[in-house]
């Protein structure tokens, strides 16, 4: 029993750093499209969580939901999407350098023209890039050594209790 709690605890650490590239993914695509319905739509920020809400690939952050459920209650965006952001915490894999741009970008998004607006945008693109590279630097070396610790750690135990 302990060798198969060994194994999957390392094999669940392994999952996480994917699921964290897949995040980051998805912000950056998040940040991509909020910046074209500003630019080209001029819809208000409501409209754009909604819109966000409802696009597939971005359903991995669930967050975008319940911010729009938020605001559509009457909260304001900011409030709204700093709320959804720390529920979002506890579910998601994204660390606590990646929260704190989520959260930089509601307190900066919808408080100026839309050139100040797209800008934003563009300067969080920039930052979620050097994430998610990261992310997947660290994920390329070190997924499948803890995959591979995992297993030795689950075999030592067999062998040390035989």
């Amino acid at each position: 029993m302990l060798a198969i709690t060994i194994f999957a605890g390392a094999r669940a650490y392994a999952l996480s750093m994917s699921k964290r590239v897949k995040e980051l993914e998805a912000v950056s695509s998040m940040i991509k499209f909020m910046a074209a319905e500003i630019r080209y739509l001029m819809s208000p920020i409501q409209d754009i969580i909604k819109n966000l809400a409802e696009k597939r690939e971005l359903s991995p952050l669930t967050f975008l939901q319940v911010c729009s459920n938020r605001m559509e209650s009457g909260e304001d965006f900011p409030s709204a999407w700093k709320n959804a952001v720390e529920e979002y915490k506890a579910a998601g894999s994204l660390k606590d350098d990646d929260l704190r741009l989520l959260y930089s970008l509601g307190e900066e998004i919808g408080t100026s023209d839309a050139l100040g607006q797209e800008q934003v945008c563009q300067m969080y693109s920039e930052l979620i890039s050097l994430k998610l590279e990261e992310a997947r630097g660290y994920e390329a070396k070190y997924k499948e050594f803890y995959s591979a610790l995992g297993i030795l750690g689950g075999l030592a135990v067999i062998i040390i209790l035989i």
